[in-house]
């Protein structure tokens, strides 16, 4: 989980010329953004999980897809 310090990060933005108003308004974005669009720690295990997923799918499916054309070809070669 990512810390945010909002109390810090208002002080700093009030002493370079921002009202208390503007502020509050820019800390609510950074939160919001922080909160809903940053992947997690978590987000990234789940993506890594669903990679090795998709993986082990297609090595299958390739394998299955070889069996079938030697498959095919043996029939083939014994029409």
């Amino acid at each position: 989980m990512l810390v945010f310090d909002t109390f810090t990060c208002a002080q700093k933005l009030k002493k370079v010329g921002f009202t208390e108003e503007q502020a509050e308004l820019q800390i609510d974005l950074l939160r919001t953004l922080l909160e809903n669009e940053l992947a997690t720690n978590q987000d990234s295990a789940n993506v890594q999980i669903d990679i090795a997923d998709l993986r082990k799918e297609t090595k299958q499916n390739i394998e299955h897809f070889h069996k079938e054309t030697q498959l095919g070809q043996s029939q083939s070669i014994a029409d």
